[in-house]
């Protein structure tokens, strides 16, 4: 006798030549696989779902940082001195349910310099992102790179 079909022997698996011609899976195996199936698609697309929506807002805090760093551009490009938040709606645009907060008034001159200041952007979750803008150019600079929550 070879030594493997001992071994199956041994182990109270029959012999593949035993079994019927019909072998195949039973109503239940199938079902099982099924529910285990549509269980692990539920956990990854609820995943999936939640990591789209913060690469959503990842994407809407970066343009609006983006547009709030090019306001000194703007301001030398027109040739016409404005405050941040006369800036917002017309040179930045905000999604719906965004906002911009400033600590003190920002003020932009025309020649594209800025005084600098603190700034806040908030989404509609109350996400919360803090920037510094630095004097002379006011480019946004995170003091941990962390956004933290509201």
């Amino acid at each position: 006798m070879p030594q493997g079909r001992a071994f199956i022997l041994s182990c109270g698996i029959k012999p593949a030549q035993t079994r019927g011609t019909d072998a195949g899976f039973s109503l239940l195996e199938m079902t099982v696989a099924l529910f285990l199936g549509a269980l692990l698609l539920t956990l990854v697309a609820e995943s999936g779902v939640s990591m789209l929506d913060r690469w959503q807002l990842s994407i809407a805090e970066r343009n609006l940082r983006n547009q709030i760093s090019a306001l000194p551009l703007k301001a030398h490009a027109s040739r016409r001195a404005f405050t941040l938040d006369q800036a917002i709606g017309s040179d930045v645009i905000l999604p719906e349910g965004w906002a911009i907060l400033a600590d003190d008034e920002i003020f932009y001159a025309d020649s594209g310099i800025c005084s600098g200041g603190a700034v806040e952007i908030r989404s509609p979750q109350d996400r919360v992102w803090r920037y510094r803008l630095e004097a002379p150019f006011c480019r946004a600079r995170s003091g941990s790179g962390v956004p933290r929550q509201g």
